[in-house]
């Protein structure tokens, strides 16, 4: 072959490898440009920092944007991010989400739950990123904080979309009563088994403290708490204890209920509850005044007396526990990918970071030392009032990385812990209820719960009267239907289980 043929193949194999490398690149351009987000770079690569933004329902915070440069220098290190806070009030939260979510407004992470901004239908809507891979392999340490069967009820049909907030994941129930009363009465708290174990010690706040009211509640509920009756009623599914078949029920349809509505009417007969019962901020006004002897809770924690005792104009409370500590999910407080994440791997970094770094969790829980709160000895805090920043720790990441509050008990988190690992785990642990069938019916109920749950669960109306009309109303709403339909998942997901 002569100099020229080797000039004109050369010159082919140039061409040949310049037209590969286009189209290689125009590949890489459309695969950009597709309308789903891809991962960001691993860890604290190089350039920009990739910033996240994050919607909680914490309210405004004055102080917010200092305590998130502070969190900043750790996370732009750490990771190459930063995050930017998103607060929205709790009271409009949830329409707020839904009304962002429906329109496909980019954003990276979000709080959700079983409650609030529900976590399952809005999965299942797709507004969530499938994090499922990127958790496993960029959040191992959090994934450490979990049981087998905490991360099995994150998922959704299979997938996972966000990663539960640790803290407890238990349900216990019992009374919240004012020590000064216990002390002055000498009530015996041990011997409190039942609900009506506590009428004695009601009766005589009734005769002795005219200024008192002997029961408060802090929801729509007062006493009634489906495991003192001997029901579960967990992940939206009620059923007796030990029923083999798993029956599902209509809650206000049972004996027990009924049970419930004749104790509280006696109660509000008597004038053992406010006096405008049915309206509860009435219970939170004569609660902030310290006026309230004891309440119903259903979910006692280790750190929660303190709690109560600010609730309760600073007088300490103590807890009584009724039913034992039962396992009910890990979706009461969860962080969810947004499916408009343009950096969806970035934002599991991130809620590793949160998760495992004890730094940058306290920053962003309790604010700044000495400006937001006093540190008295060790990692116990006493937060200043008005300071410009407060933060509901159980929001975000892993709660056993807090400060410890004056008052509460030093080795709180220890007790979290042992008490997730040793809850009662009930059979039907796992199973997610699907409301997307019977949307129109649960709207429909909801109305007739509003007019009369509140106004029989206090005992303002007479149950002889009005709960045959609550339970027609009820029936016409379409209860009947949501309960096939709940059975029918049920059964459905136990045979798959192997329980059926």
């Amino acid at each position: 072959m002569n100099k020229t043929n080797k000039r004109v193949n050369g010159n082919r194999s140039i061409s040949l490898l310049a037209l590969l490398v286009s189209v290689c690149l125009l590949v890489t351009a459309c695969a950009g440009n597709s309308s789903s987000p891809s991962p960001s770079g691993n860890g604290s690569s190089g350039g920009d920092p990739v910033e996240l933004t994050w919607y909680m329902p914490i309210g405004p915070q004055k102080d917010l944007a200092i305590v998130q440069e502070e969190a900043n220098q750790i996370i732009r290190e750490k990771i190459n991010a930063t995050l930017r806070i998103m607060p929205i009030d709790f009271g409009s939260y949830e329409q707020k989400m839904n009304t962002m979510a429906a329109a496909g407004e980019a954003f990276d992470l979000v709080w959700t739950s079983h409650w609030a901004f529900n976590y399952v239908t809005n999965a299942n809507k797709g507004a969530f990123y499938d994090i499922t891979e990127l958790f496993e392999q960029y959040a191992p340490k959090t994934k450490e904080l979990f049981t087998p069967q905490m991360i099995e009820d994150a998922k959704v049909n299979g997938v996972m979309y966000a990663v539960p907030n640790y803290q407890m994941f238990t349900t216990s129930g019992g009374f919240v009563i004012q020590e000064r009363f216990i002390e002055k009465y000498n009530l015996d708290v041990d011997s409190l088994q039942d609900v009506r174990d506590i009428i004695p010690f009601v009766e005589t706040i009734k005769a002795n403290e005219p200024d008192i009211v002997p029961i408060g509640f802090e929801n729509n509920s007062v006493f009634w708490m489906s495991t003192l009756y001997g029901l579960y009623d967990m992940n939206e599914i009620p059923y007796r204890k030990g029923d083999p078949n798993f029956e599902v029920l209509i809650l206000q349809e049972t004996p027990e209920y009924a049970e419930y509505l004749k104790m509280a009417h006696e109660f509000n007969q008597k004038g053992y509850f406010p006096p405008s019962a049915a309206t509860i901020q009435d219970f939170y006004t004569i609660q902030a005044k310290g006026n309230v002897a004891l309440y119903l809770k259903n979910t006692l924690k280790p750190d929660g007396e303190i709690n109560e005792k600010g609730k309760n104009n600073n007088n300490p409370v103590k807890f009584v526990d009724l039913v034992d500590q039962v396992y009910t999910n890990s979706l009461a407080t969860m962080t969810a990918v947004s499916n408009t994440s343009r950096n969806p791997q970035k934002a599991v970094e991130l809620i590793e970071l949160v998760n495992t770094d004890r730094e940058l969790y306290r920053l962003l829980t309790a604010g700044i030392e000495g400006k937001h709160f006093e540190r008295l000895e060790g990692d116990v805090i006493r937060p200043i009032p008005d300071s410009g920043y407060k933060f509901d720790s159980h929001f975000i990441g892993n709660v056993t990385n807090g400060y410890v509050l004056e008052g509460q008990p030093l080795d709180v988190w220890e007790q979290v812990r042992e008490i997730n690992d040793n809850a009662l785990v009930l059979p039907t642990v796992g199973f997610k209820f699907d409301q997307q069938p019977v949307l129109t019916e649960l709207a429909n109920i909801a109305a007739v719960e509003d007019e009369y749950a509140l106004a029989l669960n206090t005992g303002t109306l007479d149950p002889e009267q009005y709960l045959p009309v609550y339970i027609e109303k009820l029936r016409a709403a379409g209860s009947e239907r949501v309960r096939e339909e709940k059975q029918r998942q049920l059964d459905e997901w136990l045979v798959e289980q192997g329980l059926k």
